[in-house]
């Protein structure tokens, strides 16, 4: 994650998680990715060497479109806690 997303989540995650448990968040998101990044890469082996070339682009596509709508699906789920850190009024 880089660019303006990078700050956003990170004041997301700030405003979820305690400082106590921020850390741990972070260690198995990142344990969690390499598993999954293992697993998506054997199965987009597998798609892309028993289908043929059009349709295993397509295959994937259509896949990775699936878990992006879940992921988008489990993110709207987040309420965002009410802060007064920012104070905006002299703009």
């Amino acid at each position: 994650m880089a660019g303006f997303g990078a700050i956003y989540f990170k004041e997301l995650q700030a405003k979820l998680f305690s400082k106590k448990y921020r850390g741990k968040t972070m260690a198995n998101r990142r344990i969690a990715g390499s598993f999954a990044s293992i697993i998506s890469g054997g199965v987009a082996g597998y798609v892309l060497n028993n289908f043929e070339a059009p349709l295993n682009y397509a295959y994937l596509f259509m896949v990775s479109s699936i878990f992006m709508a879940i992921g988008f699906g489990v993110f709207t789920t987040i309420e965002e806690p009410e802060t007064d850190n920012c104070n905006f009024t002299w703009f």
